[in-house]
């Protein structure tokens, strides 16, 4: 840095130098507090998209345990309905 330009800085007149770059170093954090809101967007939109996959396969899951349990207590399930119809119009 020149004399001038230490002699100008002190006394606080700023050159259009100065300015310009005042006006690059705004442009550079607005720049780059964009990109940290993208890269965060995306990163969070990642980690919804993952917990609905795993939503889904959990109930994927409860689906065919309950299927199973259908079809192997069916039978079982039926028979206990039916006497309990027996025994409800035996009351009445």
């Amino acid at each position: 840095m020149g004399t001038l330009a230490v002699e100008a800085s002190a006394i606080g007149v700023t050159t259009s130098r100065q300015k310009e770059g005042g006006r690059m170093l705004k442009l550079r954090s607005a720049w780059q507090a964009l990109r940290r809101q993208l890269v965060d967007a995306k990163e969070a939109s990642r980690g919804a998209a993952q917990g609905m996959v795993e939503y889904g396969i959990l109930v994927a899951l409860i689906a065919v345990a309950a299927l199973g349990a259908i079809q192997t207590l069916g039978g079982g399930i039926a028979a206990f309905f039916g006497r309990l119809l027996v025994h409800f119009q035996g009351l009445g």
